[in-house]
C-alpha cells in the first residue's frame, strides 16, 4: 500500500463476551473469540498530513464508531514509542529479578539479625511483584504495538479483546454475507462493503 493511498480495513464486532472452544481445526483445543464484520475503504493521509476522521456504523450492533485514520509516518512513530517503552519495562523487569535474587540470598544469611532478614525478605517480595507487573506491562505494550495499523479511536487498538477491532483487510478473505465468521488470529471476516462505509466526521 502506497503512503497516502487508499487502504482497505475490516471493522469486526466481537460476537460473545467469553472465549469459547474453537471449532476451527487450526485452533483445536483453544478458546477463541468470534468476530464478524465488513470491509471499508478510506484514503490514508500522506506523511505530515492530519488524520482523516470518519464515522463507521457496525453492521452487527449498529453502534457508530468515531475513528481516525493516520498517516503511515504517524503509525510508525507510535510503534517506535511503544517498543521503546516496552524495552524500558523489560529492563526494569530484569533489574527487579536480579534484585529479588540478591535480597533472597541475603534473607537466607544466618549471620545477620532477624530485623535485617525480615527487611531483605520484604524487599525480595517487592522486587518479585515489580518483576511480574513489568512482564504483564511489557506484554501489553508489545500487543498494542502489534495492533497498530494507523487507525485509532473507540478503543479498537485495545489488545485485550475489545468489542470492536479494526484489521487490514485480507485479499484472500472468503466472500459471503455479513454473517461469515472471522476469528481473532484467523481473520476470515466477510468483506461485504454494504452499509458500513466511512462517513466524513463533522468538525
Amino acid at each position: 500500500m502506497a503512503e497516502g493511498g487508499e487502504a482497505e480495513f475490516t471493522l469486526l464486532h466481537r460476537m460473545h463476551f467469553w472465549a469459547r472452544r474453537s471449532k476451527d481445526p487450526a485452533f483445536r483445543g483453544m478458546n477463541t473469540w468470534e468476530y464478524r464484520g465488513d470491509a471499508w475503504r478510506v484514503r490514508r493521509p500522506a506523511d505530515g498530513d492530519p488524520p482523516v476522521e470518519v464515522e463507521l456504523r457496525c453492521s452487527q450492533c449498529s453502534e457508530v464508531l468515531a475513528l481516525r485514520v493516520e498517516s503511515a509516518q504517524t503509525m510508525r512513530r507510535r510503534k517506535r514509542i511503544l517498543r521503546s517503552i516496552a524495552l524500558v519495562v523489560v529492563l526494569i523487569c530484569v533489574l527487579s529479578a536480579v534484585s529479588c535474587t540478591s535480597f533472597m540470598v541475603r534473607a537466607e544469611d544466618s549471620g545477620i539479625g532477624d530485623a535485617e532478614q525480615a527487611r531483605a525478605t520484604t524487599w525480595a517480595i517487592i522486587s518479585l511483584v515489580v518483576a511480574f507487573v513489568s512482564v504483564g506491562t511489557a506484554s501489553a505494550l508489545l500487543a498494542a504495538n502489534d495492533n497498530q495499523i494507523g487507525v485509532v479511536g473507540s478503543g479498537i487498538a485495545n489488545p485485550f479483546k475489545s468489542k470492536h477491532i479494526v484489521r487490514l483487510a485480507r485479499r484472500d478473505a472468503p466472500a459471503g454475507g455479513s454473517g461469515s465468521p472471522g476469528r481473532l488470529g484467523n481473520p476470515g471476516a466477510s468483506r461485504n462493503p454494504g452499509g458500513s462505509g466511512p462517513r466524513p466526521r463533522g468538525r
